[in-house]
This record gives C-alpha cells, sequence and structure tokens, in this order.
C-alpha cells in the first residue's frame, strides 16, 4: 500500500443509550479524511482534506513511544470515544478532558470530526422555520438513503433557559427515499404555542443507510424567535 493512502489514525464516537452516535473519521498518510456523523445540524458521510496537517502529525508525535492507556472503567451505557493508531487503540469516555500526551491527540481528533461537516459527501441537514415547520434538505453530491417509516420531529421552544412549549409529530406517509442533490422533505410543524421570542429547536430522529448499516440519526436545527 502507497504510503500517501495508508490509514494515519481511526477515531470513533459510539454509544448506545439514547441518543445512540456512531460518528467515524478516518484520516490517511496523505491528509485525506472521511467521516460519518448520526447526531449533529448535519448527519451522513463526509469527506475532504485535513486542514491542518502538521497539527495533525505534531499531536501524533506527542504520543509516539507512548503506551495506549487503558482507560477508565465505563459504565454498558457510557459513550465511549477510540483512538486506532495501527495495533495501539486507546478508548476515553466521550467529550470529557484527557490528561497526559493522549489528549492534544483526542482534541485534535474531536475537532477534526466536527470540521469535515463543511464538506459533505452524502448527507442531510435541516432548515427550521419560525412557524416550526422543518424542511430536510440533502447535501453533498452522493445520494444518502434513508428510511423515513420512523421519522418523529421534537419542537421545543426555550425562554431564559428554561422549556416554554413544546410538542412532537409523527413524519407522514415518507417511507425510503434516496436524498440526493436537490432532494428536500417538507414537514408541517407540530401544535406548539410559539409566542413571546426565544430560541426554538427540532429534532427530527430516522435512520439512515450506511452502505447496508442502518443507523439511528438525531437531526437538529434551531431558530430565534422575536419578542
Amino acid at each position: 500500500m502507497s504510503t500517501d493512502t495508508a490509514t494515519l489514525l481511526r477515531f470513533r464516537r459510539l454509544a448506545d443509550a439514547p441518543p445512540p452516535e456512531r460518528e467515524l473519521l478516518d484520516v490517511r498518510a496523505d491528509g485525506s479524511a472521511t467521516a460519518w456523523r448520526s447526531n449533529g445540524r448535519v448527519v451522513g458521510r463526509f469527506a475532504g482534506p485535513i486542514a491542518d496537517l502538521e497539527a495533525l502529525r505534531a499531536a501524533l508525535a506527542g504520543v509516539d513511544g507512548v503506551p495506549a492507556p487503558s482507560g477508565p472503567e465505563l459504565p454498558a451505557d457510557a459513550a465511549v470515544e477510540t483512538v486506532e493508531l495501527g495495533e495501539r487503540v486507546a478508548r476515553f469516555e466521550s467529550r470529557t478532558g484527557v490528561d497526559g500526551p493522549w489528549g492534544p491527540l483526542v482534541r485534535a481528533c474531536r475537532v477534526l470530526l466536527d470540521e469535515l461537516t463543511a464538506s459533505p459527501l452524502a448527507a442531510v441537514g435541516a432548515s427550521l422555520g419560525p412557524d416550526g415547520s422543518l424542511r430536510l434538505e440533502a447535501r453533498g453530491t452522493e445520494a444518502l438513503p434513508l428510511e423515513l417509516g420512523s421519522l418523529e420531529v421534537a419542537i421545543t421552544l426555550w425562554r431564559d433557559g428554561r422549556e416554554a412549549a413544546s410538542g412532537r409529530v409523527a413524519g407522514g406517509d415518507v417511507d425510503r427515499v434516496e436524498a440526493g442533490p436537490g432532494w428536500s422533505l417538507e414537514l408541517d410543524p407540530p401544535a406548539v404555542a410559539i409566542e413571546g421570542g426565544g430560541t426554538l429547536a427540532s429534532t427530527a430522529t430516522f435512520v439512515a443507510d450506511d452502505d447496508g448499516i442502518y443507523v439511528p440519526v438525531a437531526l437538529t436545527a434551531s431558530v430565534e424567535l422575536p419578542a
């Protein structure tokens, strides 16, 4: 295998407890990367170059010759992050602080996973209207198969840090779709009394097909409402 296409590192964030997570990052030696995101403002598959490969290599150099930490004992439903460097595998509790030489590398992986969402390959985002209407929108150049039979949308109005109103609605009659370039789906708002200003937030849950792996996803969106 060419050294340019060899895998530099793999980063995984997995959790079974609601909301389930399946977040994947693969970085190759040439600085190209692929990712899968199951939670956030955009979900699906992503691909693009690493913006600062030298900074990542510096973080990797910091753990050169450093054994992978055994990691804490975690509950069965904990979200776990894994860094794979060849035969070395290090496990950490998701989104917690990591001390020692592995800390900069774990933080770099988390940042890269977020940054790569700017390079959608086959993904879906959402646009939330001030009336609570939601539009799912394809992002990227390739199609992402979606299983929308279980689609559910939750809407919450937040005001002064407190929940002022909420509602939930099923997605309707759409089942499986190929969410490719130009695809979108308009969803009616749930019955929520939206008045008085605040932050309106939505979460759409459904299933995406990642090459035969059916992944539960949670797609979020928000909009500020005038008082």
